[in-house]
């Protein structure tokens, strides 16, 4: 005799990672979680748009430097560090 319950396709939740944060729910939940050195030079883009961008990288499964990079953009290897220095601070 089964004792699990029946599960449908539908009873599943899936959990997608968002494309995009807004600036408002950056501001709230993401900066002041986010590592910021305190040597250096500042980065030339905001905090928020380089967070952007990681999760476009994220969602697509791209590789860092197969992203089509314009004059304004980050660039893969500015992206990458950003990446591993806030998964080093544990952000």
């Amino acid at each position: 005799m089964d004792t699990h319950p029946a599960t449908t396709a539908s009873s599943f939740v899936s959990h997608r990672l968002p494309t995009k944060v807004s600036h408002t729910a950056f501001n709230r939940y993401m900066e002041p979680h986010v590592y910021r050195p305190q040597k250096g030079p500042h980065p030339q883009r905001s905090l928020y748009k380089i967070f952007n961008d990681i999760l476009y990288v994220f969602h697509t499964g791209m590789q860092w430097e197969q992203r089509q990079t314009h004059r304004q953009e980050l660039h893969d290897t500015n992206g990458y560090q950003w990446h591993n220095r806030w998964s080093k601070a544990g952000s």
